[in-house]
């Protein structure tokens, strides 16, 4: 178990980290923005991540994602 993980149990209940499908994000995201939500931000290179890995999340996100919010 790593130091934070009670936390990021936490904020993953919450729904405040997208650790999960892109339309689970969709749903996620809506909601946030419902609530007042105008910034958004992306962790995405935790912990040795490789670049081609990031850049793909990232180009994921944004194409079934960020997409939905223009």
């Amino acid at each position: 178990r790593f130091q934070l993980e009670s936390e990021w149990q936490s904020l993953q209940r919450a729904g405040n980290i997208l650790c999960c499908s892109p339309d689970e994000a969709i749903r996620r995201v809506e909601r946030q923005a419902n609530d007042g939500l105008d910034e958004l931000l992306l962790g995405v290179g935790v912990g040795g991540t490789s670049s081609e890995t990031v850049i793909k999340t990232l180009e994921e996100f944004a194409d079934h994602v960020l997409t939905r919010f223009r």
